[in-house]
Order: C-alpha cells, then structure tokens, then sequence
C-alpha cells in the first residue's frame, strides 16, 4: 500500500543508502519507450519526489531537504488556494511535508510552480486521458 499525504516515513540508516527498483511492467516500459523518457533509480529515503523534479528540472545541486523548506512556505503563503486538497490539519500536513513526509500531488503543485516547470508524472492510465 502507498502511503497516504502526511505519512510519515520510519528513521531507518539502512532506507537512506537503499535504492529500490520495482519491476516495471511490459506496459510501462512501452509507455516510458513511446514518450522517450528513461527511468532513473534514486535513494528510497523519502525524498525521491523532490530529488527526481529537481533532476528533471536541471536543479541536481538543490538538496531535497531544500525544496521541501520550500515547498512548506509557499504552501502556507497560499493556505487558502492548498488546503482544500489535503485532509485533515493543513498546518499538520506542511509540518510533515516540510519534515519527511512522501511528495504527493500537492507537493508537486507546489514545485511546479516554485520551479516555473511543468511535471508530469506518467501512469498506466494515460491514454485514458
């Protein structure tokens, strides 16, 4: 089960150093093909959202830690426009955003729009779109 926004991630030395490869299917790796993306395995240490947007982005030097102080002050400037799309505390959910918890759809608004970038993340269910 993938961790829900404001999940929090256990303290682990050894999930720092780890990098974790999930098996991609037939179908993603035509789809990855198709787009002419690669894929690129980072640190299963929490912070591979932010790691892989700054990557994207052309910001490799900005550390992840960084980009999420960042995300947290941008989001709490714009509470209003935010909070409708996480449950529960908003301010609970940028403490933990700011802290560890894993990136989601509103972090990556967020980066989105502190980076000036587009990101799209592709799924199984593009050609739905």
């Amino acid at each position: 089960m993938e961790p829900m926004a404001g999940d929090r991630l256990p303290a682990s030395p050894s999930r720092v150093s780890e990098a974790v490869e999930h098996k991609l299917s037939v179908f993603q790796k035509q789809r990855l093909e198709h787009l002419e993306l690669s894929r690129e395995v980072c640190a299963a240490d929490g912070h591979c959202q932010f790691r892989a947007v700054a990557a994207a982005g052309g910001f490799r030097a900005i550390q992840p830690q960084t980009l999420r102080l960042r995300v947290g002050r941008w989001l709490l400037g714009r509470a209003n426009q935010y909070e409708g799309f996480v449950q529960g505390s908003f301010g609970e959910y940028v403490a933990g955003m700011m802290a560890d918890s894993w990136g989601d759809h509103v972090s990556l608004e967020a980066l989105s729009a502190i980076l000036g970038r587009r990101y799209w993340r592709p799924t199984d269910h593009d050609h739905l779109l």
